[in-house]
């Protein structure tokens, strides 16, 4: 078989575009009867700023206010402006985005099966497994149905790395052309794809004949130097700044000391419970048995590369802000599909190898043991949802499927298909089985914030004139579904908290440790302000002083504003506070008591 005949895809494309069907189904909800679709919150960001797009308004936060660069996905952003401009009603726009996701994860299947075959074009076995690590890679996901740029970055850099492999093997004009331009593509969709790109051009030269290495280098060198330096220009005419607000926001300020301990301890996260058992079955292999293989000791080693550079960025920069997930952020998420190739072929090569030492069976019932254990010390879920019986059993589950491989070792090579089969599984619930889990008992993480955000936009948008300004923390869909201006007091899209010391008592938080009340709320003069920030009885007393009457706790009118119906933003605000009480700004550690504060404003 060659890089240009595949096994059958069908199975696990199937069952991705089904797994898609249902995931979008489970995250939607009805608001007065109608059916609503919406994203990530900071998906929902892009979303308003593709909206005021389409709408004629320009690549804006607020419309008819100075622009601020509050998003890092360019080219994602204005294909949602592209949706935008669909004949559907606002409560299905999202469902749009979200079907593109589905695609593309779909398509993402496709190209790493190529890639598992241009490294083993001899087992179609290891390039059907790579297509099913592919399509159950929950991460991947995740992210990409709840409409973050992630999908369209992996499958933009696993192209590369397949048209990098095939380049490899054989000098292709045209295939330089494309990887060139799904380089420039990539850079669009998120500046800091620049580093993965990197990674894969200088593996094009490395690999390249010598003939050829001049030009490669110079046309791909100049894809990614050229299409930064122009957005980057654009930035600089259009924002008036070289870098997206979001970065100022994040990084600067904050020591690197602070940044690569927190992201550290993100990495070393997500390594032990979630990708310890495919990356070591990969390199192992890579170091073992590949290494007399040219094309996979060649090609292997990009794809470790890839993955070692998407974990040096995260650590380098400190991290997501969603680290508490326990699995790969924006920025690793990208590169481990392509790894998966790599462990593909391992897992194949376990199989079919009748001359196994008995080190290595040992070191390998010894990795899944491990996981198991891991698997069984780890807690049932993360991000702060109660545990519930059914989260118990599900890691029984978890730890019977991750030790089942260590059974069928012995019987590898007399049950090559079934040991396959039961290796793989181990392995997908290694990577996912924590996550797989909450999704089944909980739902997508953030998809019942997303609902009440969804609803808390609305209301404020009944509840205010056209002309009302709220401030918001969840800058995504309040603002979106609320079509009022908007004050982000978290700075996302505003330069000068982006540019403001970080708060300290909140720790390293990126993107959520700059905020300023005195300015956002005394000096902006908000209509309403909608929500605070880990805010304390001192932080409410000083809007109170600025002008301001409380509606519910962390609610908040401007005193003489005409704008604002204060019984329907009460209404609404104590509707969400009654399920969580700390959800509108206050924390358990600034402010213990908020139940008996909610109980006061919000009496039934």
């Amino acid at each position: 078989m060659n890089s240009r005949r595949l096994p059958p895809l069908t199975a696990p494309i199937a069952a991705s575009l089904a797994f898609s069907a249902i995931f979008i189904a489970r995250t939607t909800f009805l608001v007065d009867g109608t059916r609503v679709f919406t994203l990530f919150d900071d998906a929902m960001i892009s979303m308003r700023y593709a909206r005021n797009l389409a709408a004629g308004h320009g690549l804006v936060w607020n419309a008819a206010q100075p622009p601020v660069e509050g998003y890092t996905n360019f080219l994602w952003t204005l294909w949602m402006a592209v949706v935008h401009l669909a004949p559907v009603p606002e409560s299905k726009v999202a469902a749009i985005v979200m079907l593109t996701g589905a695609v593309i994860l779909a398509a993402t299947i496709v190209i790493v099966a190529r890639i598992a075959a241009e490294l083993a074009p001899e087992s179609p076995r290891a390039v059907s497994i790579a297509a099913w690590l592919t399509a159950l890679y929950y991460p991947l996901i995740y992210w990409t149905l709840r409409g973050m740029e992630v999908g369209l970055v992996t499958l933009t850099l696993s192209a590369c790395v397949w048209l990098s492999l095939r380049q490899a093997d054989r000098f292709r004009a045209r295939d330089l052309a494309v990887l060139a331009a799904l380089m420039a593509a990539g850079v669009l969709t998120r500046p800091d794809v620049v580093v993965p790109c990197v990674v894969v051009a200088a593996f094009s030269v490395w690999t390249a004949r010598p003939a050829d290495r001049r030009l490669v280098a110079l046309v791909l060198a100049a894809a990614i130097a050229a299409t930064f330096a122009m957005h980057t220009g654009f930035r600089l005419w259009y924002y008036g700044d070289p870098l997206p607000n979001t970065y100022y926001l994040k990084v600067t300020g904050a020591p690197l000391s602070a940044r690569l301990e927190r992201g550290l301890r993100g990495v070393l996260g997500i390594g032990a419970l979630h990708l310890m058992v495919p990356a070591a079955l990969g390199i192992g292999y890579l170091a073992t048995r590949g290494r007399s293989i040219a094309r996979v000791r060649r090609g292997g080693t990009l794809l470790v590369a890839l993955a070692a550079a998407a974990h040096a960025y995260s650590a380098y920069v400190g991290g997501d802000a969603w680290e508490s997930m326990l699995y790969a952020n924006r920025y690793v998420a990208p590169a481990v599909p392509a790894l998966l190739a790599l462990t593909a072929i391992a897992i194949d090569d376990l199989v079919r190898d009748e001359s196994r030492s008995a080190r290595r069976n040992i070191a390998v019932a010894g990795l899944f043991v491990l996981a198991a254990v891991l698997t069984a010390i780890a807690p049932i879920i993360t991000q702060g949802l109660s545990a519930s019986s059914t989260d118990e059993r599900l890691r029984i589950v978890r730890v019977a499927l991750t030790l089942a491989p260590v059974v069928m070792l012995p019987f590898a090579p007399r049950a090559r298909s079934f040991s396959a089969g039961v290796i793989t599984l181990g392995c997908l619930v290694a990577i996912n089985g924590l996550a797989f889990s909450i999704w089944l008992d909980h739902n997508a993480f953030y998809a019942e914030d997303d609902a009440w955000t969804t609803r808390y936009g609305l209301a404020l948008r009944a509840a205010t004139r056209d002309d009302a300004t709220i401030a918001v923390t969840w800058a995504g869909a309040i603002p979106y579904f609320s079509h009022r201006t908007t004050v982000d007091l978290l700075g996302k899209s505003d330069r000068a908290i982006a540019r403001m010391a970080r708060q300290p008592t909140a720790g390293f938080d990126p993107g959520h440790d700059k905020w300023d009340y005195h300015y956002s709320v005394g000096e902006l003069r908000p209509d309403v302000v909608a929500q605070l920030w880990h805010a304390s009885d001192a932080d409410r007393a000083a809007v109170e002083r600025a002008g301001y009457v409380p509606i519910a706790p962390w609610v908040f009118a401007r005193a003489d504003s005409a704008r604002v119906d204060r019984a329907v933003v009460q209404q609404a605000a104590c509707a969400i506070l009654r399920d969580d009480p700390y959800v509108l700004g206050a924390t358990r550690r600034t402010l213990p008591d908020a139940e008996d504060l909610v109980a006061r404003y919000c009496r039934e």
